[in-house]
C-alpha cells in the first residue's frame, strides 16, 4: 500500500510504498502492533538498541550529510563482533561447540534460532532433537515450522579483535529449527534484551556491550 507520510519519532521518511499482510498473534501487545520496521528505514542510519532501557537510539550516518560516529559513544567496555555485509543485512561469526558459523542479526525473531541444516552438521540428528521439548510455531510468513529446545555447552560470538571482552555463553539452551534464511543462526530478540548493541550498516559494523 501507498503511504503518503511516515515518520519515526521526528524523522520524516516521507512518501512510502510498503507491503501489507498478516502479522502474528504474538507478541501480544495493547494497544497491538500495527506493523514490522525494517532495514529499509534503518540502513541511512547507526542504531542503537537499549531494551533494558526501552529506548531506541538512531545516529544519522555519513550518508545523509552528517559526520559518522567511528565508535559507539560509549565509555570503555564493548567489543567490535565480527561481521559481515550482505545486501542490506549484517550478520555475525559465531563458535558454537567448536563449529563455526554465520548468524543474522534480527531483532524480529523471539530468540536465538539454530538452523537444523547446521545442527546436523554437527553431528545432532532429528533422533536426538526429537528427545527434547519443543513445539510448532510460526513467524512473520505465518508459516509453521516445528522447533526443539537444545542444550550446548558453550557459544562464543567472535570478535574483530579476539580476546577483547566478549564472553562465552555457557551451557546454552537454543531452539533449532528449519530457517528460510542461509544463515546458521538467527540472534533475535532475547539477545537484544540481555544486551546494549549498537549497529552501523554503513561501515558494516557491530558493536556490543
Amino acid at each position: 500500500m501507498l503511504i503518503r507520510a511516515l515518520s519515526l519519532g521526528t524523522i520524516p521518511f516521507g512518501l512510502r510504498s510498503i507491503p501489507l499482510g498478516a502479522l502474528p498473534g504474538l507478541p501480544d501487545l495493547t494497544p497491538p502492533f500495527a506493523g514490522l520496521m525494517g532495514v529499509d528505514l534503518l540502513q541511512n542510519f547507526d542504531v542503537e538498541f537499549d531494551v533494558p532501557h526501552q529506548r531506541l537510539t538512531l545516529w544519522r550516518s555519513a550518508e545523509q550529510g552528517a559526520h559518522c560516529v567511528a565508535a559507539p559513544s560509549w565509555p570503555v567496555g564493548y567489543t567490535t563482533l565480527l561481521t559481515r555485509h550482505d545486501g542490506t543485512r549484517l550478520s555475525v561469526s559465531f563458535t558454537l561447540d567448536g563449529h563455526e558459523g554465520t548468524a543474522l542479526i534480527d531483532s524480529g525473531a523471539r530468540s536465538h534460532i539454530l538452523s537444523r541444516r547446521f545442527a546436523h552438521r554437527m553431528g545432532i540428528t532429528d533422533d536426538i532433537l526429537r528427545k527434547d521439548e519443543g513445539g510448532v510455531t510460526s513467524g512473520v510468513d505465518l508459516n509453521a515450522r516445528w522447533y526443539h529446545w537444545h542444550r550446548f555447552h558453550a557459544l562464543h560470538l567472535e570478535e574483530e579483535t579476539p580476546a577483547t571482552g566478549n564472553p562465552v555463553w555457557k551451557d546454552p539452551v537454543l531452539t533449532v529449527s528449519d530457517m528460510r534464511e542461509n544463515v546458521d543462526m538467527l540472534l533475535g530478540a532475547d539477545w537484544f534484551a540481555q544486551h546494549d548493541v549498537w549497529i552501523s550498516f554503513s561501515a558494516s559494523k557491530v558493536w556490543v556491550r
